[in-house]
């Protein structure tokens, strides 16, 4: 069972970065210090018809969830700061 407690505040970032991963600091699970995470993602299809499509080609677009990151060894969920799910009864 998780404990679902936050990870320290990084903000992701939405874009890439040009930097050489050797010169990365990698995040650690808080639990099992895995480095190996998991993300929650819906896929979508974007017609070759649509107006804005540039490429006139049915195209494949992956469309992430926010606050989905788990460690991929525990579970553990990482990056976000309060519980997210059904809230649980009082007693």
């Amino acid at each position: 069972m998780t404990n679902n407690q936050s990870s320290p505040d990084i903000p992701m970032t939405g874009g890439p970065i040009n930097i050489p991963q050797s010169e990365l600091d990698f995040l650690k699970c808080p639990i099992c210090q895995s480095q190996i995470f998991t993300q929650a993602f819906k896929l979508g299809k974007i017609s070759k018809l649509h107006p804005s499509n540039p490429t006139k080609q049915d195209q494949a677009v992956r469309l992430e969830i926010p606050l989905t990151t788990r460690c991929a060894i525990c579970k553990e969920r990482v990056g976000c700061k309060e519980r997210v799910g059904t809230p649980e009864k009082e007693k």
